[in-house]
């Protein structure tokens, strides 16, 4: 081994369905990510093998006809200034927490097609959802998994992954997060960290009857106690 390149890819799901990727690549020495890489090993040379590889790289799709990458692709020298380090870290950090549309609506897994028309307000989003649901059922795109992958617009990927060398692991980061929020709170240790799963209810018209439901039965238990009281206090006047 001459040299090591590191990773750091997030995907973007655009407005429009499309997936927008943004990678940060570095070469280092063969040992250790703090050697230097050999002196052949340019940023010259690297950004070739990057647009080489965009301009050749293909796969089929459903029916077999060649995909590419788009025309349209910036490479920039992180690298050239020393706040750069900063900057890659906190483009990095906004991408990664950042769902389909800003909203929580579609950070999660979709479990019905119900969920899709009810949760999500935007009409555009929420068709571009149901498209990736719909074409989920049909047999020919049903290797897809794009039912599982509707909060996405059907992109089955891993919104960011990274070589494991590239920096500090997601496991020691979990750690690590969980060892802060167990000194911010005086009970147990969180373990784990916490997601939205969803509402009560999918239907706004089922909370507006649970609601109603709620007012009956208090209004139930006040009678009830009221006739209570009533007979009590008929027992002590005979």
């Amino acid at each position: 081994m001459v040299a090591q390149l590191h990773y750091l890819k997030v995907a973007e799901v655009q407005r429009r369905g499309l997936a927008h990727f943004h990678c940060v690549l570095r070469l280092d020495g063969p040992d250790s990510i703090d050697a230097e890489p050999p002196t052949w090993a340019t940023v010259e040379l690297l950004e070739r093998v990057v647009r080489t590889s965009i301009e050749r790289a293909q796969a089929p799709d459903v029916d077999g006809r060649p995909v590419r990458w788009g025309r349209v692709y910036d490479i920039q020298d992180l690298a050239r200034r020393e706040e750069e380090a900063v900057r890659v870290a906190a483009y990095v950090a906004k991408y990664a927490a950042k769902t389909t549309d800003g909203s929580k609506e579609l950070a999660r897994q979709f479990r019905t097609r119900r969920q899709i028309v009810t949760l999500v307000d935007d009409p555009h989003l929420r068709r571009l959802a149901l498209t990736a649901w719909d074409l989920g059922g049909d047999p020919q795109c049903e290797s897809l998994r794009l039912k599982e992958h509707a909060h996405a617009f059907g992109f089955t990927g891993q919104l960011i992954t990274k070589s494991r060398a590239f920096s500090t692991t997601f496991a020691a980061l979990r750690s690590a997060r969980t060892e802060y929020m167990a000194g911010e709170r005086d009970g147990d240790p969180v373990e784990g960290t916490f997601h939205f799963e969803g509402r009560g209810y999918d239907d706004p018209r089922a909370t507006q009857l649970a609601e109603l439901f709620f007012t009956f039965e208090r209004e139930l238990k006040a009678e009830a106690r009221a006739r209570k009281h009533a007979e009590s206090d008929d027992e002590t006047s005979n």
